[in-house]
């Protein structure tokens, strides 16, 4: 026969329980993990996306755009066509700053706002960017931000802009569901 003593028996007990709240945490942790991808499915870019989106056209001057990213503490400018309305392309802070520095390069620092304001924003801005539609579910639009590494998408709805989605916008959403 074997004897058992309090101490044993306390650590078998507390290694019981150990496990016990192991298997059940790893059980909710599935449950929210599946949750969370089932939440993600159903949503779709028109539930995260901001659609009272700060736009230039694409005849605006550089400047004029310049000086609306540095007030609005934003990176993405959307731009539509002059004529249209049509969704054009991104004018980026990125774009912005490659301009300047050929100009500052080239001519001076001393001829940055005047070049700025004789370039067109069509000139600089990127238009071969990857464009979505606001139905398309956030697992979807979260691979273009993580496989092609694109840091906006613009989201458009029959060749005009509806609205705009950035990672920070994926960030927001992910705090949201974490809380």
């Amino acid at each position: 026969m074997i004897k058992i003593t309090q101490t044993t028996w306390y650590y078998f007990v507390n290694e019981a329980k150990i496990r016990f709240f192991e298997l059940i945490f790893n059980q909710l942790l599935s449950i929210i993990q599946i949750e969370f991808y089932e939440i993600l499915k159903m949503k779709t870019i028109r539930d995260i996306m901001v659609s009272n989106v700060i736009c230039v056209k694409d005849s605006d001057n550089v400047h004029q755009a310049r000086m609306i990213l540095k007030d609005r503490k934003i990176r993405h400018l959307p731009v539509v066509e002059s004529d249209t309305g049509d969704f054009a392309g991104v004018l980026t802070q990125r774009s912005l700053l490659n301009n300047a520095f050929n100009i500052v390069e080239k001519f001076g620092m001393s001829t940055l706002e005047k070049r700025e304001l004789r370039t067109a924003v069509k000139e600089i801005m990127t238009t071969d960017c990857i464009t979505v539609p606001p139905d398309m579910d956030l697992m979807t639009a979260g691979e273009y931000f993580t496989v092609k590494k694109a840091s906006c998408l613009p989201v458009v709805e029959d060749n005009k802009l509806a609205g705009l989605v950035t990672s920070v916008d994926f960030v927001k959403l992910a705090l949201h569901l974490l809380k």
